[in-house]
């Protein structure tokens, strides 16, 4: 698939839905894909549980993937062509379930959950992990 038109990231997509999936299952792949699973891996292994280090390592990594998966597409490989892409599907994955689970899986490779993060709060024996706390109005 080629989206056609200059290098330029100042143009529109113009990208179907169906398209923006089939890009969005190849940028997937190409993370499965063993070089980047060791170039991810070092950047994860450096950052260790570090949010800000894992920002300034993982994060430029996984858009640096992005972008060459991209441009083998045809999509700018520049910022703002990954941009324009992103908001793309930021738009359709309101309207498309497949997509949105495409997006959230993406999502992961940028940051993994918050618990990875953070250690679990032990103190509480009596909280379920499924109530909601709930604030006293008295």
């Amino acid at each position: 698939m080629s989206i056609g038109g200059s290098s330029s990231g100042g143009q529109q997509l113009g990208l179907s839905p169906e398209e923006v999936k089939r890009c969005m299952r190849r940028v997937l792949e190409s993370f499965s894909l063993p070089a980047n699973q060791a170039r991810l891996r070092e950047a994860r292994d450096k950052a260790g549980n570090d949010m800000v280090k894992s920002m300034q390592l993982v994060f430029p990594l996984a858009i640096k993937i992005q972008q060459e998966t991209l441009a083998q597409l045809g999509v700018p490989a520049d910022y703002e062509g990954t941009i324009k892409f992103t908001q793309l599907v930021r738009k359709f994955e309101k309207e498309d379930e497949e997509l949105a689970e495409l997006a959230t899986r993406f999502k992961t490779i940028f940051m993994p959950p918050l618990s990875s993060y953070t250690k679990p709060n032990n103190n509480s024996s009596t909280a379920s992990s499924d109530s909601v706390p709930t604030q006293s109005h008295s």
